[in-house]
């Protein structure tokens, strides 16, 4: 059963969830960082990372958040990917003209254009329109071309229809090695079914969260003076509350959206 949650929650950045990301974020197997608009703060992304690895049983992969000092700090364990949801890995079907982007598969087609065709990718970035025209039905209100709240720097509908079909098959790809990997094993091992070893996970999720754990307990919280910094980016920014970067945080509360809202709501 494959369960995705939108956990997005516009021009305030992850943090106010990931202060107590173990009750919010919840489990998780892939975990995907979109905030670059608004938090940039190498605290705040670090924040997001260490509790996306303390904060549950499973450890996921996570993707398209910047690193930080993480892969050192899990001694290389930790599992990061990357989506390029900027497409700057689409130079191979680049868009010059009209005709030549009926060449370009459709679901990448106005993905990325020459810079002296901007105007290209910029006339398909969106679909959206607020009226479908009617013959039985005439609004009384005047209706605009488009649904507002357009930006420059949002992704637009052709790079969410991109990026959906990314997120399918890295899935789809995932699915299919491991179905390999198992037949591999079980034609190895003698048989059904598949030995423990290579059906339950549980031991690399500890291997990973016990490397970071290891790494930032052994740093000191209070630098004295002349001493060499070493806390993380995360202590540094919350230097009042250095807990939030070593453990995992659990809260209720009312800020939406919330994995289990009924239990971690002050209300309920």
């Amino acid at each position: 059963r494959l369960i995705t949650r939108n956990s997005a929650q516009g021009g305030v950045g992850t943090t106010h969830s990931a202060f107590a990301g173990a009750s919010i974020y919840g489990e998780k197997d892939i975990f995907l960082w979109d905030s670059g608009m608004t938090e940039r703060d190498p605290g705040a992304l670090d924040t997001f990372l260490k509790q996306g690895i303390l904060g549950g049983e499973r450890v996921p992969v996570i993707f398209d958040c910047p690193p930080q000092n993480i892969v050192i700090e899990t001694d290389g364990l930790v599992w990061l990917g990357t989506t390029d949801m900027n497409g700057d890995r689409l130079d191979h079907i680049m868009t010059t003209d009209e005709k030549q982007a009926e060449s370009v598969p459709w679901a990448l087609r106005w993905s990325k254009c020459d810079k002296n065709r901007a105007d290209l990718c910029k006339a398909h970035k969106y679909n959206s329109v607020c009226w479908e025209e009617r013959k039985d039905v005439h609004p009384p209100t005047k209706q605009t071309n488009f649904v507002s709240g357009r930006a420059g720097w949002h992704p637009g509908d052709i790079t969410h229809k991109r990026m959906a079909r990314v997120w399918c098959l890295m899935v789809l790809h995932a699915l299919d090695a491991a179905l390999d990997f198992w037949k591999e094993h079980i034609d190895q091992d003698g048989g059904f079914p598949l030995t423990d070893e290579h059906w339950h996970v549980g031991e690399e999720y500890l291997k990973v969260q016990n490397a970071l754990r290891t790494h930032i307990n052994s740093k000191p919280l209070e630098v004295k003076q002349g001493e060499e910094d070493t806390r993380s980016a995360c202590e540094k920014k919350f230097n009042r509350w250095p807990r939030v970067c070593r453990v995992a945080m659990k809260a209720y509360g009312e800020w939406q959206p919330r994995v289990n809202p009924d239990h971690t709501s002050l209300r309920s």
